[in-house]
């Protein structure tokens, strides 16, 4: 299926620890992060996934995430919109594995951190010879800071 943009969006966010999720700080920016982007594209917000206090290493149940990816099946009209690679997950093939469905479902995916479309890193990648695959464990496996630079 082909990927593409549409003018509804749900978000997905996370925090690790219990103190983040207990403060909220973290949820809180990477949601008006993510709005900020809705704003700026003019998307209609659907839905927020949000797994508060749930590592992204170790192999927990993402309810949340679960979640997502069922509404995202069901609901193809809508893009996804996540704070950062590390905040989607840190284990590099599940990742993997979760952007492929997504990918299949038509899903557009964006991250207001980078301001840079899947859509249009996969679309680059291919015409330098990389994978959206092969830039997605890049993206996951380097550190946000160091993407930052």
């Amino acid at each position: 299926m082909k990927i593409r943009e549409a003018s509804n969006a749900v978000f997905y966010l996370r925090v690790s620890t219990d103190e983040q999720a207990r403060d909220a700080y973290g949820l809180e920016s990477q949601g008006k992060s993510c709005q900020q982007l809705c704003t700026e594209r003019g998307w209609t917000l659907r839905k927020v996934f949000q797994d508060a206090g749930v590592s992204g290493w170790a192999d927990v149940e993402r309810p949340a995430f679960r979640r997502m990816m069922e509404y995202i099946r069901a609901n193809r009209d809508v893009n996804l919109v996540f704070y950062d690679y590390s905040r989607f997950g840190r284990k590099v093939l599940p990742a993997l594995e979760a952007f492929e469905k997504l990918d299949k479902f038509g899903c557009f995916q964006s991250l207001p951190t980078t301001q840079v479309s899947i859509a249009g890193l996969q679309r680059d990648a291919q015409q330098g010879g990389m994978s959206s695959a092969e830039l997605r464990t890049l993206a996951i496996n380097i550190p946000r800071k160091q993407r930052l630079v």
